[in-house]
């Protein structure tokens, strides 16, 4: 997850998402940040930068994303961090109940 924290080159940068759903970010240290979407983190950090800035601005931008359990890859354009277990229910299960299957030619395996 690309995080920029608007004019404070030091605390943005790319930082991955454990298997356990744990974020590590300069400052803040190991964040569990399993099952929310890009919003929910967004503002999640925004809350969690207050304690050093004044003000924070955050904007994040995702730049890869994995399949989780029995989820595609091309269902997971869907802006959420799919940082999940197999088998385990999340805010994001939802999401997909409205969407068509893609086709054979939208899956990909994801490494």
């Amino acid at each position: 997850m690309q995080v920029e924290l608007l004019g404070i080159p030091d605390l943005s940068g790319t930082f991955s998402i454990g298997p356990g759903g744990t974020m590590y970010l300069p400052r803040l240290r190991a964040l569990y940040v399993e099952g929310l979407t890009v919003e929910e983190l967004r503002y999640f950090l925004t809350e969690q930068f207050k304690t050093y800035v004044k003000n924070p601005q955050v904007f994040l931008t995702p730049v890869g994303y994995r399949a989780v359990g029995s989820m595609w890859a091309a269902r997971a354009h869907v802006p959420a961090i799919t940082c999940c277990r197999a088998g385990r229910s999340s805010k994001t299960s939802s999401t997909f109940k409205n969407r068509p299957t893609p086709t054979p030619s939208e899956l990909r395996t994801v490494p």
